[in-house]
């Protein structure tokens, strides 16, 4: 059984091509830094955080609805 972090970097690169986007969404879910604060960090455009942090989310709720305990 894979731990929480293995999970977590197994969705992250399912849905997110580039380093960045991934590091970005992590440091919003996990770490608790604004959208804000993670764009200019890893240098990613305005409302990109956004996007791609909703697009996370919506995927975590799809495998919830699924039935998969993630």
């Amino acid at each position: 059984m894979k731990n929480n972090n293995e999970k977590l970097n197994l969705i992250l690169k399912h849905l997110f091509k580039r380093d960045e986007h991934r590091e970005l969404v992590r440091a919003v879910v996990i770490d608790g830094v604004s959208v804000y604060e993670a764009e200019r960090r890893y240098g990613v455009s305005i409302n990109t955080g956004t996007r791609h942090t909703k697009k996370y989310e919506d995927h975590m709720l799809y495998l919830k609805n699924l039935g998969i305990n993630v």
